[in-house]
């Protein structure tokens, strides 16, 4: 039998101990825009909520705010439903003007985060403000690198922002999708199906 010594160093793959392999305790994180409609959010927090008890950890942020607000982490059901109460879109604490969004900012802390593993993490987004960054595959390389699928529900009418093939690509490099729709059409994508992992 033909045997090729050290096979994973020869393709430049090394095995490491701190390599991720996602399991089924993984963290669920979902990130809306404060510019989205009710209906869009009150759809997505709806399946979200009801995850809660699938999964070992959820997460929830609001992003596109002039205070950047922090990611809250979750345990349990009534938590995440609390957070998101809490946290409704709300437009007094909104941009107001056409800046892009701060998503990619909201997604570097998920992945630097030291509260709760990323790895084989599920990262729901509701969309209203597109990004303005045209380069994201450091984003995109850190979410490959730790398996993290991303799913993104974008308005097809922005409130700001010029760049949405960023999100279309951050998606489909990590084996999510992102579909672009406005009014009702948005509210049913934004639904985000439970994925199996």
């Amino acid at each position: 039998m033909f045997q090729i010594p050290n096979l994973e160093i020869w393709m430049g793959v090394e095995s490491s101990p701190d390599a991720c392999v996602p399991s089924y305790n993984i963290t669920v994180l979902y990130a809306y825009s404060n510019d989205i409609d009710q209906d869009t959010y009150l759809k997505g927090v709806h399946n979200v909520v009801s995850f809660a008890n699938d999964y070992n950890t959820m997460a929830n942020v609001r992003f596109d705010t002039k205070q950047e607000e922090g990611i809250e982490y979750h345990t349990d059901k009534q938590s995440l439903s609390d957070s998101l109460s809490s946290h409704k879109p709300d437009p007094s604490l909104g941009y107001g003007d056409k800046i892009g969004s701060n998503l990619y900012n909201v997604l570097k802390k998920f992945l630097n985060n030291k509260k709760v593993p990323i790895c084989g993490a599920l990262v729901y987004i509701a969309v209203k403000r597109y990004p303005d960054e045209t380069d994201v595959s450091d984003i995109i390389s850190q979410l490959r690198a730790s398996h993290v699928i991303v799913y993104i529900a974008v308005d097809s009418i922005p409130s700001g922002g010029t760049n949405s093939a960023s999100l279309y690509e951050m998606s489909i490099q990590t084996n999510g999708y992102c579909y672009f729709a406005t009014g009702s059409d948005l509210w049913n994508v934004s639904s985000f199906r439970k994925s199996e992992n």
